[in-house]
Order: C-alpha cells, then sequence, then structure tokens
C-alpha cells in the first residue's frame, strides 16, 4: 500500500467525486474520514491476503502484460512509425518529382522498412500473442493445483 500512493490518491479523489454526485457535502474533514475508512479497508483485506493467494493473480498479470510490453507494444509502435515515415517520403517524392520542391540530396529521402523488418515486426507481435497465451495457460493450470 505505501508503495502505491499515487493509486491511493485516485481511488480517494474518485470516492470523493462519486459521493458529491450522489448529493453529499464533502468537507475536507468528511474527505479524510473517507480516506481513513478506505485504508482501513484496504488493510483488513491486505491482513487476510496470502502470498499463496496472491501469486497466481500476479503470475497471471506478469504473463499478460509481460509479454504485451516486451513483444507487441514495441513491435506495434515500430509498424505505427514506419507506416507514418512511409507516408513522409511518398508525399516528399510526390513534391520533388512534380518540381515544387528542389535541392534534396541523392538519398535524403528518408528511409522506408524493408519487407524483412516488417515481417520481423509482425513475427515478434505473434510470439509476445503466442508467449501470452502460453504463460496464461500454464499460470492457470498451477493456479488450479493449490
Amino acid at each position: 500500500l505505501s508503495g502505491f500512493p499515487l493509486m491511493f490518491y485516485a481511488l480517494k479523489m474518485s470516492a470523493d467525486v462519486l459521493l458529491r454526485k450522489s448529493g453529499f457535502l464533502m468537507t475536507p474533514g468528511r474527505l479524510d474520514v473517507v480516506s481513513t475508512l478506505l485504508l482501513s479497508l484496504i488493510m483488513a483485506v491486505a491482513t487476510q491476503t496470502s502470498e499463496e493467494t496472491l501469486g497466481g493473480l500476479i503470475g497471471l498479470i506478469g504473463a499478460i502484460l509481460g509479454s504485451t510490453l516486451g513483444y507487441i507494444i514495441p513491435a506495434v509502435i515500430n509498424l505505427g512509425v514506419a507506416r507514418q515515415m512511409s507516408r513522409r517520403d511518398a508525399a516528399r517524392r510526390r513534391a520533388v518529382f512534380s518540381g515544387r520542391v528542389r535541392g534534396f540530396k541523392q538519398g535524403s529521402m528518408g528511409t522506408t522498412m524493408g519487407f524483412a523488418e516488417v515481417a520481423f515486426n509482425h513475427v515478434l507481435i505473434l510470439f509476445g500473442v503466442g508467449f501470452a497465451v502460453l504463460g496464461t495457460y500454464i499460470e492457470l493450470k498451477e493456479w488450479g493445483h493449490h
């Protein structure tokens, strides 16, 4: 809990907004009471939760997010940047060849991603999805044995 003050702040502010929309008059003193109650509730749940209970959940989150952050998102970003570069380069080429823009040196038109790099990024996405599915399957299988 102490490692996540920003998350608790968001919870506290969300509770404040929800209570205000419900018609409660929230004064600073009442917000302190709500904060204390939320913190007490979180601590009560935390004292009843064991590592064994959370281990499976953390493993499941790790299987999904680890593959997503390590494989899928970098490849998607790389493909998006390549798409933007390709569009920009095509616009430059049209401008140069139409005679509207002069003075470009040979090779200064930028680079576009080749077929091999595009294919590699798609393979990374497939591997990421595969690892996420495999990791989720293994984690759920182990979780079922506890």
